[in-house]
């Protein structure tokens, strides 16, 4: 990367403007070429601009937020993998196994077996501290 980028206030709004764009719709394919287009900034200022100010790439930052929902999505529903993926903007379930994977070192099927159980373990370990049936609140002390 080069030594020194100048990045105006306007720039800065561009570049706000890209990351948002990015948010709204993680299943859409960006290009350089078209998000360069799109807010009037030259392809190497965009790449360049876009990792001096959020520190990773525009594919990265892309990968890392539908790799984020994976996650939430995994935590959450019971969802097939193919499903997610598709969601996540994964066009084949293979190519979103080996980003998760490559990321987390751990497959999304064996990341959501591993989050049922612990979720388990730690509903169970709530309930022996917290018994539904026997509580005794103590009264409030007279002021």
């Amino acid at each position: 990367m080069p030594a020194f980028i100048k990045i105006s206030r306007v720039d800065r709004e561009k570049f706000e403007w890209v990351r948002n764009h990015i948010l709204e719709d993680l299943t859409i394919h960006h290009t350089i070429t078209c998000l360069s287009a799109k807010s009037k900034l030259n392809s190497f200022k965009l790449k360049n601009g876009f990792k001096l100010l959020y520190g990773e790439s525009l594919y990265l930052f892309l990968q890392n937020k539908r790799l984020s929902q994976a996650i939430q999505m995994l935590s959450n529903s019971e969802e097939s993998i193919q499903s997610i993926a598709e969601q996540c903007g994964y066009g084949y379930a293979t190519n979103f196994i080996a980003a998760f994977k490559r990321k987390y070192k751990v497959k999304p099927t064996d990341f959501r077996k591993v989050n049922q159980i612990n979720t388990l373990r730690f509903s169970a370990s709530v309930k022996a501290c917290y018994p539904a049936e026997g509580i005794q609140l103590l009264p409030k002390p007279a002021i």
